[in-house]
């Protein structure tokens, strides 16, 4: 996964952006433990917007604030509940279920 974020993000053609259950903490240690991740460029995080995947408040504040288009935007997450919600919302969604089976729904839906 780092080679495939490290190679979209150098692409140019897409924005990254990371919606996340967390906290401050975590996710401190996250990006320290894990530069890579610094590759992404914007953050949601649920500390800060106040609401937990799979609640629909996040996914509205989410949207407003960075002025998503769902339509136009790939949701993934490895939890069927957050794909569910997300799907609801309009988001094209990947269930993450291993690497492999992730490449291949990528690969048919962004054709990269």
């Amino acid at each position: 996964m780092k080679k495939l974020l490290a190679k979209i993000s150098k692409n140019g053609d897409f924005r990254l952006y990371l919606l996340s259950n967390t906290n401050a903490v975590h996710f401190n240690y996250i990006r320290r433990e894990f530069p890579y991740v610094n590759l992404l460029h914007k953050f949601g995080l649920s500390y800060k917007l106040g609401y937990l995947k799979p609640d629909v408040r996040i996914y509205k504040q989410f949207i407003q604030r960075f002025k998503i288009k769902p339509e136009e935007s790939l949701f993934i997450d490895d939890l069927e509940t957050n794909c569910s919600s997300a799907r609801d919302f309009g988001f094209n969604v990947i269930h993450y279920k291993g690497y492999d089976n992730f490449i291949e729904q990528f690969n048919k839906k962004l054709k990269i």
